[in-house]
């Protein structure tokens, strides 16, 4: 999981927009706008690259500082609890978790009919169509509406223009955690 993580900072940083946006982060809370996104991204990609076979695997796992915890992102846990969801009602600019970023980008690529694990809420677009929103000139350009630095709105905005990723596919995963994205451009 981690080695894959770090992969998707590398193909993010070569192929697509970095918010350029750092700074501590912690599991179970939540981030900038932009590091969520960059952040979220790695550990859904790291886990594409963690599947074998068709299966799945939504579970990050780590050690850091001799502790080790994990996360579910597709159920919205880590080894704390909950993982804490967007508010309904405070706009696309939030601060956002970075598993629940990771669970949604996560959700659009997986489907439904793994080998031995089926991804609740998968959407099954494959990664074609999230490398094409990933590469848009929306996400490249990080002109998008809402937060200042490239983020998950303008991963979804660079799906919707590219039509690689429909709304509702990108509803379905954003309306599953409560985060307020929508179609208006």
């Amino acid at each position: 999981s981690v080695l894959s993580h770090e992969l998707g900072h590398w193909v993010m940083a070569n192929y697509s927009q970095s918010p350029g946006e750092g700074g501590v982060h912690y599991v179970g809370q939540e981030s900038k706008p932009g590091l969520a996104y960059s952040e979220g991204w790695a550990t859904a990609f790291g886990q594409w690259n963690s599947s074998f076979a068709g299966d799945w695997d939504p579970v990050y796992i780590d050690v850091q500082d001799g502790t080790t915890f994990h996360v579910d992102i597709e159920k919205g846990t880590y080894s704390g609890g909950n993982l804490v969801r967007p508010k309904a009602d405070a706009g696309i600019d939030q601060f956002i978790n970075e598993n629940v970023v990771a669970g949604m980008i996560f959700k659009l690529n997986a489907d439904g009919s793994g080998v031995t694990r089926n991804i609740t809420g998968g959407q099954g677009l494959g990664p074609d169509a999230l490398f094409k929103a990933f590469i848009s000139p929306r996400v490249k350009s990080s002109s998008g509406r809402g937060y200042a630095r490239v983020d998950v709105v303008d991963f979804f905005d660079g799906g919707r223009c590219t039509e690689a990723l429909p709304n509702a596919n990108i509803s379905a995963v954003s309306n599953e955690v409560t985060f307020p994205w929508d179609s208006t451009p």
